[in-house]
């Protein structure tokens, strides 16, 4: 009897081995199955530029600033700040004549050394410091010959000789006195400017 009971023993752990061991059975019978590696690219990432043309009004400025104060242009002939035709307190204005003006010709001009004033032309003449030159470079101590070579226009008169600036206004550069005609080495002794508007007497001209 011992030995009937250790081979069914064996043989019951043998099938238990060989049960473990054994393919299930519906394994057995199952179709393979087959992977496949699809390669995926990356995504694309696109960028879409856009130009865009657009035409803008830009607005007038608005000018909140007050208005600034007319700044005048003063073209007219003359010397330094004076100029033809100034009225008596224009010139009064410049500071150059101080007090120096008189009245002549029945209160028709005022008169000084250095200028004349006429009442209905203004400022008819200028005499120039003696420092001073012409912009052809003439001035006191020039010749008369130096005269008429810098202005060929310039033409004898009783004082010495005129020279035209404009249609206007001439040079007077005066000469030695008590001569009947001016020779070339003759030379300036001082220099005006006149006005052929001038209404006052020819001997404050």
């Amino acid at each position: 009897m011992k030995k009937k009971i250790g081979i069914v023993v064996l043989a019951a752990a043998i099938g238990g081995v060989t049960a473990c061991t054994s393919t299930p059975v519906g394994q057995q019978n199952a179709a393979p199955v087959t992977t496949t590696s699809v390669d995926v690219p990356a995504p694309t990432t696109v960028v879409v530029t856009e130009f865009v043309t657009s035409t803008a009004t830009i607005p007038p400025k608005v000018v909140t600033d007050p208005p600034k104060a007319a700044t005048r242009i003063d073209n007219r002939i003359g010397y330094g700040p004076l100029k033809m035709g100034m009225t008596l307190a224009e010139v009064e204005a410049t500071g150059l004549v101080g007090t120096t003006l008189v009245e002549a010709d029945s209160a028709r001009c005022w008169v000084s050394s250095q200028v004349l004033v006429s009442k209905n032309f203004g400022l008819v003449r200028i005499t120039l410091p003696a420092e001073a030159r012409t912009s052809a470079g003439i001035g006191v101590g020039s010749t008369f010959a130096d005269v008429k070579r810098a202005y060929p226009a310039a033409k004898e008169y009783r004082d010495g000789f005129s020279a035209p600036v404009d249609e206007k206004v001439s040079y007077a550069f005066v000469g030695p006195a008590s001569v009947e005609h001016f020779a070339d080495s003759d030379k300036v002794l001082s220099i005006k400017l006149s006005s052929r508007d001038a209404d006052c007497s020819m001997a404050l001209i």
